[in-house]
């Protein structure tokens, strides 16, 4: 199969340091994503909501599992909306990419309107943050409101907090808030999906005609070779979600925390009438339910996707 092309060096927003390599065959379909996203996020702000993005993992690397994230970050969403209440809206990415079944759903939507078929290259994380970027520092109005793009100045404006998810938010998700071993609900959730999910089962199947309950002396070699892969997927499985999951782990994440960074930066470097930084108009930074602190907040982390020199 022939590699797609790949633009390298687009820069989302001007102004901000953030540089992304995007495949062109989806930038018109992020577009219309893009322009879904505003609009829910203006329905939100006409009922007065405040306006919270979810970072979260969703690809599977380091050991998980992208569905299983996809659970995860909707567990979070719903736990913060039972913490906060009515007046939150949580902004989870995880609705609005391909690895949730919603976010497939709307791509080819979006495919379909524009009459053309979905790319046989998935997309990559430098298209998802090119989205994310725009969606988060950009004033603009969805189309339907006004077709004239904001000019600035660029504060992402349409939020008033990052959350960053982590180890606790996963925990939770697994232990459902009870006084019990974490790694044993982890085993058993893992076994569970392994029994009633068909792709679950697909992913941590390693050959096609494995016969489980097999005697060792009546396995083939690429047999046992494969319950061995399949032990050790699962021990990866177990570990990560035990020990690794969350924010830290995400490429994605770390490009959306050094974007609140920016934002923040922007903000402050708009003094108020008396010249000083406009500390009180920062955007507020939670990570697993405990707002982060200044030194933390202010600090840019290793970079993700973002393949800018700066």
């Amino acid at each position: 199969m022939e590699s797609p092309k790949v633009i390298k060096g687009l820069v989302p927003v001007e102004g901000y340091p953030f540089v992304y390599d995007c495949n062109p065959e989806w930038i018109p379909i992020f577009d219309l994503q893009i322009e879904l996203i505003r609009e829910d996020i203006e329905r939100a702000r006409s009922e007065d909501k405040m306006i919270v993005y979810l970072s979260c993992p969703i690809s599977p690397r380091g050991g998980g599992n992208a569905p299983t994230n996809v659970e995860i970050a909707r567990a979070t969403q719903v736990n913060m909306h039972a913490r906060w209440g009515n007046r939150l809206w949580v902004l989870n990415p995880a609705v609005y990419q391909m690895e949730s079944k919603s976010g497939a759903g709307l791509m080819n939507r979006h495919a379909n309107q524009l009459d053309v078929s979905l790319p046989s290259t998935p997309p990559s994380g430098g298209d998802y943050m090119r989205m994310w970027c725009k969606v988060l520092i950009e004033e603009s109005l969805p189309k339907l409101v006004s077709k004239v793009p904001s000019s600035g100045p660029h504060f992402g404006s349409k939020f008033d907090a990052f959350y960053f998810l982590g180890p606790s938010d996963v925990h939770h998700f697994f232990t459902q808030g009870q006084s019990v071993q974490l790694t044993d609900t982890i085993e058993k959730y893992f076994a569970q999906r392994f029994a009633i999910d068909c792709d679950f089962r697909d992913i941590y199947s390693e050959h096609p005609t494995l016969e489980w309950g097999k005697p060792a002396g009546e396995q083939s070699a690429a047999e046992q070779a494969a319950r061995d892969t399949w032990e050790l997927r699962r021990k990866e499985f177990v570990r990560f979600y035990a020990l690794r999951a969350g924010v830290n782990y995400s490429l994605g994440s770390h490009d959306e925390w050094n974007i609140m960074v920016e934002i923040n930066r922007h903000r402050t470097a708009n003094k108020d009438k008396n010249g000083f930084p406009c500390i009180g108009d920062l955007l507020s930074a939670w990570f697993e339910g405990r707002q982060v602190p200044p030194g933390s907040s202010e600090a840019i982390t290793v970079k993700g996707y973002d393949t800018s020199r700066v």
